[in-house]
């Protein structure tokens, strides 16, 4: 028989000592991990130290280099590149149909007309200037043109053949004048005497110094289609555009028409005398024409436009600014007879410009905004003392 020796004593605790061993090796591997950390952190401090070290002695070698600062001092200024080109700084959602016409009032503020029938007065130095501060209601039909005849009172004109007078103030329409064709374009002559032209092709003179009247002056004929534009030439005489392609010269006094100019294609759809005597010429036919009033002859025509050329401006600088169906806006440079520059932003016609006497370029189109052009912010020349 066999005999099974018992299990030694020291056996007994086997688990127990299983266990001990097991943290044994765990406190270890946990001490040669906190070295191995305590090493690193050493290294990264010692890197640390050598590092500001470096700092320390290029610093010392700079303020051994007095020169340096001397020629840094002593540098040739450098002039900041200039801004040359307009920016937009502001969009005005103005009416909820084509924005035809805006007006600058004597007192800064700005009119518009609009087919949605309605005119607006802006203040665009409010603090909020996307707010109107007025609106006028009344004619049934688009409003083609407006202007201010005396501090209070303006003029519109409309589809709906009425030539209408507003308080500017109040927003009251204080008279009505109908006739029997839509008005198109108005111009005025004086305080209270204003030109008129329209469909039935002619030019009429009105007085509305009265204030529940309106006296008739006299009538301008002689073209054989819509009368589009009208502009001041001089006290005595004024200028014509129509659908019939001509431009005529008619005198005040007499009611006569002196001359005509015909070198358009197409019919002849804004006029702007210009500073320098001349008169500027926006036509369907996509051109712009610079007329010698004293000769009677086309003396340039300006091509850029892929549009047809609806309204004209002249900067303070003399350049000539033009908006057309194209969506654009440009700045003309006479003296090489091509664009300055194009200000584009508007996404369908652009119908009419106002340039202020700070530079400022304002803009209203067919996709019923109106927008506000910032002029080129030049740096002044840095001079030695």
């Amino acid at each position: 028989m066999m005999i099974i020796n018992p299990i030694p004593s020291h056996f007994d605790n086997f688990e127990d000592l299983i266990k001990k061993e097991e943290e044994e090796k765990k406190k270890k591997e946990e001490a040669e991990k906190l070295e191995k950390e305590e090493e690193e952190l050493l290294k990264k401090l010692e890197e640390i130290r050598r590092k500001k070290k470096v700092e320390q002695e290029n610093l010392e070698e700079l303020e051994e280099l007095p020169q340096i600062t001397t020629i840094i001092e002593n540098a040739p200024k450098v002039e900041k590149e200039k801004n040359t080109k307009y920016k937009c700084s502001r969009t005005i959602h103005a009416h909820n149909d084509w924005v035809e016409k805006i007006v600058l009032l004597k007192t800064g503020k700005i009119i518009s007309c609009s087919q949605d029938c309605t005119l607006k007065l802006w203040d665009l130095d409010a603090d909020d200037p996307t707010i109107p501060v007025m609106t006028y209601k009344g004619h049934t039909a688009a409003v083609l043109g407006v202007l201010q005849i005396s501090n209070d009172k303006i003029l519109s004109i409309s589809r709906d053949k009425t030539i209408r007078k507003w308080s500017i103030l109040s927003g009251t329409e204080t008279f009505c004048f109908t006739s029997n064709q839509p008005f198109y374009c108005i111009l005025q002559i004086s305080e209270n005497l204003v030109a008129v032209g329209g469909g039935d092709k002619q030019i009429r003179l009105f007085d509305f110094s009265s204030v529940d009247d309106v006296l008739e002056c006299g009538v301008f004929e002689g073209h054989s289609e819509e009368v589009v534009c009208l502009e001041m030439i001089d006290n005595n005489l004024i200028a014509s555009g129509s659908s019939d392609k001509n431009i005529v010269i008619w005198d005040l006094d007499s009611k006569e028409e002196l001359f005509s100019l015909d070198e358009h294609e197409f019919g002849v759809k804004c006029l702007k005398m210009l500073k320098d005597g001349k008169l500027a010429s926006g036509s369907f036919d996509n051109t712009i024409k610079i007329w010698d009033l004293i000769e009677q002859v086309c003396v340039m025509t300006l091509h850029g436009h892929t549009g047809h050329v609806l309204c004209l401006g002249q900067l303070p600088d003399g350049r000539l600014i033009s908006g057309a169906s194209d969506w654009s806006i440009m700045i003309w440079n006479f003296t090489e007879f091509k664009v300055d520059c194009t200000l584009e932003g508007h996404k369908e016609a652009v119908n009419s410009i106002i340039v202020l006497s700070d530079g400022r370029v304002i803009s209203a189109s067919t996709d019923q905004l109106i927008k506000v052009w910032e002029p080129p912010d030049f740096v002044r020349e840095i001079k030695e003392a």
